[in-house]
């Protein structure tokens, strides 16, 4: 699956990616039915727009690769994610909504700590 950007939809990113130095293209899901995207899809949300303003934002919160990445969003933990996203007032209708929303999360403890544990199953999977 190849996500096809809008020229508005690349230049969001390209801004974004230029402003906080994201060293990273996000990869596509590979996890269309569930997860962040297809819970997104769900929800009636912009799939690309969320995908792409969630990506950047744990990319650089968390300086995740691309890989893992996709691999944090198309979790458990991305449907959930994609779920809290009804709590933004209005939606997520732009990248900034979904960003102030994740960095407001990040604030509370509980919530930072259950995202810290996400990563960290992401990135020290345990087989």
């Amino acid at each position: 699956m190849t996500i096809q950007l809008s020229p508005t939809q690349r230049t969001i990113l390209e801004t974004a990616a230029n402003r906080d130095n994201l060293q990273i293209m996000p990869l596509p899901t590979n996890n269309p039915s569930w997860g962040f995207w297809g819970t997104s899809r769900h929800n009636g949300y912009d799939q690309e727009m969320t995908w792409l303003a969630a990506s950047h934002f744990f990319a650089n919160s968390y300086n995740l690769d691309a890989q893992d990445t996709r691999d944090l969003l198309d979790s458990v933990f991305g449907r959930h994610l994609a779920d809290d996203l009804s709590f933004i007032e209005g939606g997520p209708a732009t990248p900034e909504a979904i960003t102030d929303h994740l960095a407001k999360r990040m604030a509370n403890r509980s919530y930072k700590s259950w995202i810290d544990d996400a990563v960290h199953a992401i990135q020290h999977p345990t087989r």
